[in-house]
């Protein structure tokens, strides 16, 4: 008879996913939030936003200008602290700027490297350099490309391989040396032609023997 008047009692414990639902909702919820005070943001300071500073003659590289433009965009109420965002950036701007200048050399080189192997030129037009160098680029998905002076300034006062002036224009002259050092540099820059380890020449095993890759 005690059966009769019992209460029955369950405890419903929520599904995973219910919980799963639960915490999506929420997420939402504060994401759509954060887009609408980002949307009144954006609204409010639009006309402050039109007058920032222009970064064009900074002196930044590229990208780290369009970083500068964003983060000052953001700082539209606080002059002082945009005062600083340039010096700030100066640091991390001479970091991107020597990567680029090592990824611009060995570039150089691992074309230079082409025409070694493939041994059909004894002079090289820096036009020539320049064309094959940027074949490669574009090869490899790269939208900036490298002009005939750029291609000399480093060949001459970074690469130490220097061309000389004829009546056609400057040339690199492929002799046993020039290849030789040519060689080397790509290993030191480990050029992905020169670090793949095959023999294509003399001086393959020469840079190879020197710098313990091949």
């Amino acid at each position: 008879p005690w059966l009769v008047n019992a209460n029955l009692q369950v405890t419903v414990i929520p599904s995973a996913a219910s919980r799963r639902t639960d915490r999506q909702q929420t997420l939402e919820s504060r994401a759509e939030k954060l887009r609408n005070q980002l949307l009144y943001f954006r609204l409010t300071n639009r006309h402050l936003i039109k007058n920032i500073e222009n970064f064009d003659n900074c002196g930044l590289t590229p990208q780290m200008r369009h970083l500068a433009e964003a983060l000052t965009a953001a700082l539209v109420d606080n002059p002082e602290v945009r005062q600083e965002i340039v010096p700030l950036l100066r640091p991390q701007d001479e970091h991107v700027r020597a990567e680029q200048i090592v990824a611009v050399d060995s570039n150089i080189l691992e074309a230079l490297l082409v025409f070694c192997h493939e041994g059909k030129q004894h002079k090289l037009r820096v036009n020539e350099i320049t064309d094959e160098s940027n074949n490669i680029r574009i090869g490899r998905g790269e939208t900036l490309l490298l002009s005939p002076e750029e291609v000399g300034i480093a060949l001459n006062r970074r690469l130490g391989l220097f061309t000389k002036r004829d009546g056609v224009g400057k040339r690199l002259i492929l002799d046993s040396d020039t290849q030789a050092l040519i060689h080397e540099l790509a290993y030191r820059y480990q050029v992905p032609s020169a670090e793949s380890g095959e023999i294509r020449c003399q001086y393959c095993r020469r840079g190879g023997n020197t710098s313990g890759t091949v």
